[in-house]
């Protein structure tokens, strides 16, 4: 990444880097006029720009809208291979950032499986096949820690054990019950696969990462209560990058309809109907009051 370049013409610094190759990205940093002004006060701590300010702030945004032209000129002939990001920088660091993650972050694929179901080959052959990384994060953490790595250190003093709802007829090979991450602290878990991600990413876009989001495997309520779903969400597009998509393995298969032969009805009970109250000829009501029988 080359930023502030100190040669005196574009042309010189592109043809300075064209010996390392075509870039990826050439990103061009905007912003007004008036917010530049409004940072310089409140750096500087003063209530006006001078006037020898603004024209040397004019000046430099005239050379960048130079030096963009130059870039844009030089490019021009690569089309798609080369991405121009426009980024505006107004707004505060927090969006800055957040403009940035979403042009270079990675996206995050969550794997979430039964126990019983084998899925470690079948990652790694999706991940081989459309070029994405594949991680499973207890496999991470065993590593480091039987390594004795610097982050496996600091994973094994904060370990708290706490019980987990696996099944204990189904062969735990790499060792989940004992590495989860739910064992450890989740900052240095998050801080450990964006290192992984470090030293392995080349052009890779998706992570498909296994074994995080464990809340429903702990078994003592306070304990999941501690550890959400959404923290742990917020966790990985915090660091990581934005969850776009959940792989979900299931031993039996769920179907996304009903057949018709499933489907019952539920049965209601026919409504009696009203008995309509006879009509009594006139002049009979003394006779017919005598004849009833007495109620029940």
């Amino acid at each position: 990444m080359f930023d502030g370049f100190t040669h005196t013409k574009a042309e010189d610094f592109i043809n300075f880097v064209s010996e390392l190759g075509l870039p990826d990205f050439v990103i061009n940093c905007r912003a007004d006029n008036k917010c530049i002004e409004d940072r310089y006060k409140k750096r500087n701590e003063v209530e006006e720009v001078p006037e020898e300010v603004q024209e040397e702030l004019t000046q430099q945004e005239a050379v960048a809208n130079e030096h963009h032209k130059a870039f844009e000129s030089a490019y021009a002939q690569y089309g798609a291979r080369i991405n121009f990001v426009e980024l505006q920088t107004n707004n505060s660091l927090e969006t800055t950032e957040g403009q940035l993650s979403a042009n270079f972050a990675p996206k995050v694929i969550l794997v979430n499986h039964e126990k019983k179901l084998p899925v470690d080959t079948t990652c790694s052959n999706l991940a081989i096949k459309y070029n994405m990384i594949y991680l499973s994060v207890y496999q991470l953490i065993r590593q480091h820690i039987e390594e004795d790595t610097d982050m496996g250190r600091k994973l094994l003093a904060s370990k708290q054990v706490k019980e987990l709802e696996l099944n204990i007829n189904v062969k735990d090979e790499f060792g989940e019950s004992e590495y989860s991450s739910v064992h450890y602290n989740l900052s240095l878990v998050m801080e450990l696969i964006q290192q992984t991600i470090r030293e392995k990413r080349t052009n890779q876009k998706y992570i498909l990462l296994e074994g995080l989001c464990n809340n429903r495997k702990l078994l003592n309520e306070d304990e999941r209560l501690e550890l959400r779903h959404m923290d742990e969400m917020f966790g990985i597009e915090n660091t990581i990058g934005e969850v776009v998509s959940v792989i979900s393995f299931t031993f039996n298969f769920d179907k996304d309809y009903i057949e018709e032969h499933e489907i019952q009805y539920e049965v209601f009970p026919e409504p009696e109907q009203p008995v309509e109250p006879v009509k009594k000829p006139e002049g009979d009501d003394e006779e017919e009051e005598e004849e009833q029988p007495a109620a029940d």
